[in-house]
């Protein structure tokens, strides 16, 4: 004979059915994120400036920009200056940040280049300071925006810059990147390591650690940067054993990641 069930115990029957197929999640879970999900962007390399002082005396020169898990953008060291023609030793100094803001990815910075040599027949000391102001474009896979600053040369005066800037992004930077998210579970305790790689190879690691609900078969992991890659944080939460991915939140390298 077919008995009806009342509401109360169909839902302790069903909460009982789902608790029996829920279990914790084991192991290692990878995902892959890119520029039409949550890109990451690390502008460290190497990079050429060519300016101009008052739109006819070329000036080029290298640097090399480095990007800390915070966003600081910094750099320094020799250089050869091309000053019309005429190169000069000098030393560069970076000093800028990266961030993300309504959806794009900005930066500023500034870069200072000093030193003493032959300008136009005497042995001169010189400087030149460039401020810009940039953003990445995700499709053309540049730095694009403005520079601004001027330069001065003993005996000779002081000049203006103002120049539209587009170069590539260095080598092998995309914006993708992956978490290998690690986790091992100790009742309702989550633990264990994990880590993002960058497209360009780079990678930061973090610790594991959170928690698991059996009633709602959700995870709730939390990643800590270690290393040099402290500061840097990340939250996730998870759906069932396989770990699906309902929301990742934090921030790296000086962008809000939202998912």
């Amino acid at each position: 004979m077919w008995h009806k069930l009342s509401p109360a115990l169909a839902i302790v029957l069903g909460f009982s059915a789902h608790q029996a197929f829920a279990a914790p999640p084991s192991g290692n879970y990878t995902y892959s994120f890119d520029t039409q999900s949550v890109p990451l962007w690390d502008v460290s390399g190497s990079y050429h400036i060519s300016p101009s002082i008052n739109g006819d005396v070329p000036v080029d020169f290298d640097i090399s920009v480095l990007q800390d898990n915070t966003g600081k953008l910094y750099g320094s060291g020799p250089t050869s200056v091309d000053i019309g023609g005429q190169i000069v030793p000098g030393n560069y100094i970076v000093k800028g940040k990266i961030f993300s803001s309504a959806g794009v990815t900005r930066a500023t910075a500034t870069v200072k280049v000093t030193g003493t040599g032959l300008i136009s027949g005497l042995i001169r000391p010189y400087s030149l300071s460039e401020s810009f102001i940039l953003e990445i474009d995700s499709s053309g896979l540049a730095v694009i925006g403005t520079g601004k600053g001027s330069a001065t040369a003993k005996g000779i005066g002081t000049g203006k810059i103002a120049e539209d800037i587009n170069d590539s992004l260095p080598a092998g930077m995309d914006g993708g990147w992956q978490l290998d998210l690690g986790v091992q579970t100790n009742v309702k305790k989550l633990s264990g390591n994990s880590s993002v790689s960058l497209s360009n190879g780079r990678s930061f690691d973090f610790v594991t650690s959170g928690s698991y609900s059996p009633t709602t078969d959700f995870s709730k992991v939390k990643l800590t940067g270690s290393g040099t890659s402290a500061s840097a944080k990340l939250s996730l939460v998870g759906s069932g054993e396989g770990m699906g991915l309902d929301q990742i939140t934090g921030k790296l390298l000086g962008q809000t990641i939202k998912y």
